[in-house]
């Protein structure tokens, strides 16, 4: 509950993948983007990480998934995060020793028997965020999913 107040709170969520790590971001913030508006995904194709923190400001939350396969500028990345004071969820496979200075650190179990990692545990926790996030969201920013429904009908999307 604790994470999921601080991304209703916050002024943008910021949802952050590389490699891999890219389609569970992606995944996150479409899952978000339906209750909040400002969940952004970075980098965006053609961004850069420094314009990605060059925006984060000290009302943001920044989400970072680092699956296996972390690029080496990730390390740097948190540390400028960290530096900053920018609160930061930080969503790794359990290989990844606990990092000093975040907000929050969540493993997710990622190993299995077969040569590709297993990332059911990844999804269900997104759900697991995205559910809270709506659930603690209240009337008020649920006005956001009926506007979007009527749009839904309105072009006969879906």
């Amino acid at each position: 509950d604790q994470i999921a107040r601080a991304l209703l709170a916050a002024r943008k969520v910021w949802v952050l993948g590389l490699r891999s790590s890219q389609a569970f971001a992606s995944y996150l913030r479409w899952q978000l983007f339906q209750v909040k508006e400002d969940v952004l995904l970075a980098p965006h194709a053609g961004d850069t990480l420094g314009q990605t923190l060059a925006s984060v400001t000290a009302r943001d939350v920044v989400v970072v998934f680092a699956l296996r396969r972390r690029p080496v500028a990730l390390g740097t990345l948190l540390a400028q995060l960290v530096q900053a004071g920018h609160r930061v969820l930080y969503i790794s496979d359990e290989q990844v020793p606990r990092q000093s200075g975040l907000s929050w650190h969540l493993y997710c179990a990622c190993d299995s028997d077969s040569p590709l990692d297993d990332h059911v545990a990844v999804t269900g926790l997104c759900h697991l965020l995205a559910s809270r996030v709506l659930e603690l969201a209240g009337p008020a920013e649920r006005v956001r999913m009926t506007a979007i429904e009527a749009s839904h009908d309105a072009l006969r999307e879906l």
